[in-house]
């Protein structure tokens, strides 16, 4: 049952996928909002264990609201950077304080700060707004269809205790140190510190603390990325079909994920999908900058898990006390 549980919930991440990819591709929309996939997927896979559809819908309807709340702070405030840490933090703070799961608040808190790859301005975040209420409808869809054939649901409940305010605090401050760093330093995959922090927060649990995935995904990121390189550069070259591979690659580490909690090879072959999928979604294969790539995320990925073990530590020890 287990292994039949964490294929399905891989299933339903590709579908969430497809179905996303697929909407957007068949009215030819002019651009492909990854802010609205990303988020969608992720919420389709952590909602697939509710069995129960109105708290489904509820749970997609109220992340939904503050995704798009959080990409829509960073889209206003691109041309101020303080107001953007400043309102970015507070909303942080907020997210984590009232929207209590763990999971869900990292989904939330990683889009918005995803925002800051895409075009900024209140229009373009309003009609990026627009796409996080239809991605109601494809999680729900997503999820639906891969529980026909689920077997015995495990009822898993979400929303139930909120962050401690202490842990809250400490990851907002984790953030703000983050974007302070990225303002600073400046470089194309500065977001990436943030989206470190979320994404260690995404997995981070008793069994598996922080301090434990963060060395993980230090190295997981760039043998990832030169894995991504090679791929490029060798099977995409001889042939440009060898990228519609690349989903399905995600889905196998998510799936491996779920079976062994292999963090290590999740983020692994997850950056070696993104990495490529990325520029493939986006038609930008031929700006493609590896070493760019290479050097500037894996810079953020070492600053953004050194805090957030910082951060760990720190609250291990004003608990201690």
């Amino acid at each position: 049952m287990f292994f039949t549980d964490s294929l399905n919930k891989a299933l339903t991440l590709l579908t969430a996928l497809m179905l996303t990819t697929t909407f957007r591709m068949v009215l030819h929309l002019p651009e492909i909002n990854l802010l609205w996939i990303t988020f969608t997927i992720l919420t389709a896979a952590m909602l697939f264990d509710v069995p129960d559809y109105k708290r489904r819908f509820i749970f997609a309807l109220v992340m939904s609201v503050y995704a798009a709340a959080a990409q829509f702070l960073t889209g206003i405030t691109w041309q101020t950077p303080f107001l953007r840490i400043v309102f970015q933090g507070l909303f942080a703070y907020f997210t984590l304080m009232t929207l209590p799961d763990r999971q869900g608040s990292s989904i939330v808190l990683l889009t918005g700060y995803l925002a800051c790859f895409a075009p900024g301005g209140t229009m373009p975040a309003l009609y990026r707004c627009i796409d996080f209420g239809i991605s109601v409808f494809f999680i729900l869809l997503a999820t639906s269809l891969n529980s026909v054939i689920r077997i015995n649901p495990t009822g898993k409940t979400f929303f139930t205790t909120p962050c401690p305010a202490a842990e809250a605090l400490v990851i907002t401050a984790e953030l703000t140190a983050g974007a302070i760093c990225s303002q600073l330093f400046k470089f194309s995959q500065a977001p990436w510190i943030m989206m470190t922090i979320m994404f260690i927060q995404m997995s981070a649990n008793t069994r598996h603390p922080v301090r434990e995935l963060a060395p993980q995904r230090i190295f997981a990121i760039p043998a990832g990325i030169l894995l991504g390189g090679l791929y490029l550069g060798t099977f995409c070259r001889l042939d440009y079909r060898f990228v519609y591979l690349l989903p399905f690659t995600g889905t196998a580490a998510f799936f491996v994920y779920y079976c062994t909690d292999n963090y290590f090879l999740l983020s692994l072959l997850f950056m070696f999908s993104i990495t490529l999928s990325t520029d493939w979604l986006l038609g930008t294969y031929q700006r493609y900058h590896f070493t760019d790539i290479m050097l500037g995320r894996s810079f953020a990925t070492l600053a953004g898990a050194l805090l957030s073990v910082a951060g760990e530590l720190f609250l291990k020890r004003k608990t201690a006390v």
